[in-house]
């Protein structure tokens, strides 16, 4: 997978040492972060979460100005490579917290570089597996089912949105959202 890292000078100094580095690709970010001891893990995720949320997700002028699609804030990870092995309880409660973003702890491996080691998370198969073809069919795919039920859909409005361009669905929903609202 074709990682790009995100400049750490973006974020002020004292939040810098939160964290290791910042990956994204295309769907997702990857906030990574080494951790030495249990301690350490159990702080760190709670600090990392709150700088996601503060910093990432909630600036929307950062978040368009760092990233191609401004969607990916719904695909961020927190992950927790561990020198350790961590206990079972705080593992499963690091994992299983959804708030604002998913959660991985794994086990570090020195000899391969963070890159390296993200791409050993099973979950990346899932992202390099993605066509854009795929998406897009996707996309339409959910645009069609989202309005299907609905009495008042304009003709050639189907037409139109099957035709477009990932970028050109919000346009073209909005406009005929405003087109129902004045009908209202």
């Amino acid at each position: 997978m074709d990682f790009k890292i995100l400049d750490k000078n973006l974020f002020p100094e004292d939040i810098q040492a939160q964290f290791e580095k910042i990956f994204y690709t295309k769907f997702a970010i990857f906030i990574t972060e080494i951790v030495d001891n249990e301690k350490k893990l159990s702080k760190s995720w709670d600090q990392l979460e709150n700088f996601a949320a503060g910093f990432i997700q909630n600036d929307r002028k950062f978040v368009s100005k760092h990233f191609e699609d401004p969607q990916i804030i719904w695909d961020m990870y927190i992950v927790l490579f561990t020198k350790f092995e961590p206990d079972d309880e705080l593992k499963y409660e690091i994992e299983n917290n959804r708030y604002f973003c998913k959660k991985i702890v794994k086990k570090y491996r020195p000899e391969l570089s963070i890159s390296e080691n993200l791409q050993r998370i099973t979950l990346f198969a899932t992202f390099e597996k993605k066509q854009p073809d795929r998406v897009e069919r996707e996309d339409k795919y959910f645009f069609e089912s989202l309005i299907k039920d609905l009495d008042d859909i304009p003709d050639g409005f189907m037409d139109k949105l099957s035709n477009s361009k990932e970028k050109e669905y919000s346009s073209i929903v909005d406009q005929w959202l405003e087109g129902f609202e004045s009908n209202v």
